[in-house]
């Protein structure tokens, strides 16, 4: 039986700090508030209830965004697709468009 590889979890406190110099991923939205903070994901879903995820799997979001992400655990996924990817993709194809 093959054991699995211990996940190493990153944590860096200049990115974390730094984050308040980048802009919140919630892109189409105009309701930013607060610092941009980094907000951890967990998308392996790999750690137990109260672990956080490594920094590398994190959004830089303002403080009202996380909050929002926040709230419903269970639908983060959805929330990071409607908020985070769709509008991202909506901008590349307008603009991929515009370039044609």
């Amino acid at each position: 039986m093959t054991a699995c590889p211990k996940m190493t979890v990153i944590r860096d406190k200049r990115y974390t700090q730094d984050a308040k110099n980048r802009p919140c991923l919630a892109i189409e939205r105009d309701d930013h508030d607060g610092d941009v903070v980094v907000a951890h994901i967990n998308i392996a879903g790999n750690f137990g209830r109260g672990q956080k995820a490594s920094d590398e799997e994190s959004l830089d979001l303002c403080w009202f965004h996380h909050m929002e992400m926040d709230q419903y655990p269970a639908q983060r996924d959805r929330w990071i697709v409607q908020n985070i990817v769709l509008p991202w993709r909506r901008a590349a194809f307008d603009d991929w468009r515009a370039e044609r």
